[in-house]
């Protein structure tokens, strides 16, 4: 009934909310200097793996460009 599809929308929310916040930390990761290395079954074959570096790094650019502008404005 309803009831079901509100917890499935309930725990499709969280799992969204999850994969935001770990995706956030391993980008803050690589804004910090780390290096990261992401290993899947899939390669050499496109998978998720391939979007989920695109993301890290496109975010990653752009916590290190807000806290190179943070710096600047602290001088």
């Amino acid at each position: 009934g309803a009831g079901g599809w509100l917890v499935t929308v309930s725990v499709a929310q969280e799992l969204q909310t999850q994969r935001r916040e770990t995706l956030e930390a391993l980008a803050r990761r690589v804004a910090g200097g780390e290096s990261l290395r992401l290993l899947c079954w899939c390669y050499p074959r496109r998978c998720h793996g391939d979007w989920i570096a695109a993301h890290v790094v496109c975010r990653a650019a752009a916590i290190s460009r807000a806290q190179h502008r943070g710096a600047k404005r602290a001088r």
